[in-house]
């Protein structure tokens, strides 16, 4: 049974300039280090953030709590396996709050675009 469902939009230009401004602080704070090899190895490097954002904040909708003080960006993280479908990695720590609960992440991105969809399944 589907009990959360996340959607998000991230303008990539806008992405693009948070990590010029920043530099490597932003991406530290925000992504894995496993996230940021993939997406530094990527010719549409801004996109590419982009779309994890876009999952980490579809993340937060789902579960219907938004960032606040119930996890950090860090322990939701998006992977993608031998064929390229992306999967969502959860730290120890939410694996335990969600236990019972799939989670299910799809990702877009186009020119100046990137979009994510967060599916939460309770596991009977």
């Amino acid at each position: 049974m589907i009990c959360g469902i996340g959607i998000d939009l991230v303008e990539i230009p806008r992405l693009a300039a948070l990590l010029e401004r920043w530099q490597q602080r932003f991406a530290e704070k925000v992504f894995t280090r496993d996230e940021i090899a993939y997406c530094e190895g990527r010719d549409n490097r801004a996109g590419s953030y982009a779309a994890r954002f876009a999952a980490k904040e579809a993340f937060a909708k789902a579960l219907g709590t938004g960032w606040s003080e119930h996890f950090l960006w860090k322990e939701f993280a998006v992977r993608n396996d031998a064929e390229g479908k992306p999967l969502a990695l959860l730290s120890p720590r939410l694996q335990a709050r969600l236990h019972g609960i799939s989670v299910h992440v799809t990702l877009s991105h186009a020119d100046h675009y990137a979009t994510a969809l967060v599916i939460l399944e309770k596991l009977d």
